[in-house]
C-alpha cells in the first residue's frame, strides 16, 4: 500500500481525481428485481431510458457554462440492457441511449471541456441473457454446483445473477474490455461494481480451481489493469485485500449519516477506516452521502467533511424495486430538475475544492470538541471543525456557524 502522493508519478490521473468530484449518471435500466429470472432475446424486458447521451452532453455543457472546470463523469447503464443488464456482455452500447456514436460524442465533448469520463462495469455478476455467457466460466461450490446470488435481493435487471470465476473473468473479459474502453478515450478512475465489496469464495471447478486467496489476487489484477488502461481504479466497498490496488471507494459504510437517535445502540460514528486509509484511498463515507445535495438534511453534507470524503453524486440513483424514480434525488427528468441538478453539482464541486488538497494527507486524529462538534486533523496541520448544533461554536479566533464547518490551518504563514 502506498499513499496517493507516492503514486502520483505512476498515476498522474490521481492529481485530477483528488481535486474534483465524480458524477455518476444512471442512463438506463430494466426493472429490478426482474420477474424474468433467466432472460433471452425473446423474453428480455424493455430498457427504461432516463438520460440519453445527448442529454448528458447538455449537462456537461451547462456545468461548464456555470463555471465548473474539473470533474469526472461515470456513465452507468450505457451497456447492453442498461444497468446490470447483460454482464459480462457490455457491447453493443445500448441503442436507446444513442449507441456507440452517441457515447463517442459524449466522451469527446466532455474531454474537450476538461472533464474526465469513465464507464461503469462489472466483472463478477453474470447473466444468461449475455451472448457470451458460458456456464463453464462460473465459479462452483464444494459440491460442484454453479454459484449464484440466490434470493430476490440478488435478482437484478438482467435476472438471476451467477458468480463468475475471477480467473475466467480475467482470461476472457477484463483485459479485452478495458483496452476497448481506453480506446474510446476514457480516462479517470474506472468504476468496477461490487469487486472490492465482496470477498470471493473459493472456486471448486477442476478446470479453474481457486483458493479464496488466489481469487482475490485476480481481483487485484483487475484493479491494476484499470490503472494501466485508463489511469485509476474505483470500486464499491472497503475490503482490506484491495488496499494496494484501489484508488477510490464508492462507500465505506451504509450507515445513516445523521446523528444516531437517542434510543440507538450507536452513540456516534467514528471514522476508523478513514484514520487508516485516508491519503491512500479516496472515499465517500456513507451510501447516503451520494444523495445529500437533494436532501434537506445538512447532516449528510457535514458528515462528508467530518469523514474527509470525496463527493460522488448520483443522478437517477433510485433502484431495486423503487418506482419513484427521482424522489428526493438528483435527476434530469425535466427542465426544472435539470437546473436544480446543475446548481447542486456546481455548489458541491465549489465547496469540495476548498478542502480537496487534504486528500493528499493522512488523517491523524478525530475527536469531539463538544457534543455535536467534531474536529478532524490531518498530517499537514490542517483541521476541519464541523458543527452539527443549532448554535455557533467558538474555536480559536473564529466562530463555526451552526450547521456548518470551517477549515483551520495551523501552519506558519496561514
Amino acid at each position: 500500500m502506498r499513499t496517493i502522493l507516492e503514486r502520483l508519478a505512476s498515476q498522474p490521473v490521481l492529481a485530477e481525481a483528488v481535486t474534483s468530484i465524480t458524477v455518476r449518471i444512471r442512463q438506463g435500466w430494466k426493472p429490478a428485481p426482474s420477474t424474468v429470472l433467466e432472460q433471452n432475446v425473446f423474453n428480455e424486458p424493455e430498457v427504461t431510458v432516463a438520460v440519453t447521451f445527448d442529454r448528458a452532453r447538455e449537462l456537461v455543457r451547462a456545468l461548464h457554462a456555470a463555471g465548473m472546470r474539473r470533474g469526472e463523469f461515470c456513465l452507468v447503464g450505457r451497456n447492453k440492457g442498461g444497468h446490470d443488464g447483460a454482464y459480462p456482455q457490455v457491447w453493443p452500447v445500448e441503442p436507446k441511449l444513442g449507441g456507440i456514436d452517441g457515447l463517442r460524442a459524449f466522451i469527446a465533448e466532455s474531454r474537450s471541456l476538461g472533464f474526465n469520463v469513465t464507464l461503469h462495469n462489472n466483472f463478477q455478476d453474470c447473466y444468461t441473457v449475455a451472448d457470451c455467457f458460458d456456464e463453464a466460466d462460473m465459479a462452483r461450490d464444494r459440491f460442484g454446483e454453479v454459484q449464484s446470488n440466490e434470493g430476490s435481493r440478488w435478482v437484478w435487471s438482467g435476472g438471476k445473477s451467477y458468480l463468475g470465476c475471477p480467473q475466467r473473468m480475467w482470461e476472457r473479459f477484463v483485459v479485452k474490455q478495458m483496452n476497448e474502453i481506453a480506446a474510446l478515450g476514457c480516462r479517470g478512475l474506472h468504476y468496477c461494481d461490487v469487486l472490492s465489496n465482496y470477498r470471493h469464495d473459493p472456486c471448486f471447478d477442476p478446470r479453474h480451481p481457486l483458493t479464496r486467496k488466489q481469487a482475490i489476487r485476480y481481483y487485484d489484477k483487475m484493479l491494476a489493469e484499470m490503472r494501466r488502461t485508463v489511469g485509476g481504479s474505483y470500486s464499491e466497498g472497503p475490503h482490506d485485500f484491495v488496499a494496494g490496488t484501489l484508488d477510490a471507494c464508492l462507500k465505506v459504510a451504509g450507515n445513516p449519516v445523521t446523528v444516531p437517535k437517542a434510543d440507538s445502540l450507536v452513540d456516534r460514528h467514528v471514522p476508523f477506516w478513514q484514520l487508516v486509509y485516508h491519503g491512500s484511498i479516496l472515499s465517500t463515507p456513507f451510501g447516503e452521502s451520494m444523495e445529500y445535495p437533494a436532501s434537506a438534511d445538512s447532516g449528510a453534507r457535514l458528515r462528508m467533511v467530518e469523514f474527509g470524503g470525496r463527493p460522488t453524486l448520483y443522478i437517477h440513483r433510485a433502484f431495486f424495486g423503487r418506482t419513484d424514480i427521482g424522489h428526493g434525488m438528483l435527476t434530469l427528468t425535466d427542465d426544472a430538475d435539470f437546473a436544480e441538478t446543475v446548481r447542486a453539482i456546481v455548489n458541491v464541486s465549489a465547496e469540495y475544492e476548498t478542502r480537496s488538497a487534504l486528500q493528499f494527507e493522512l488523517m491523524v486524529d478525530h475527536c469531539l470538541l463538544a457534543p455535536g462538534v467534531a474536529l478532524t486533523a490531518y498530517g499537514n496541520g490542517v483541521r476541519t471543525v464541523v458543527n452539527y448544533t443549532d448554535e455557533p461554536f467558538p474555536f480559536e479566533d473564529e466562530v463555526v456557524p451552526a450547521h456548518d464547518w470551517r477549515l483551520f490551518d495551523s501552519r506558519e504563514g496561514h
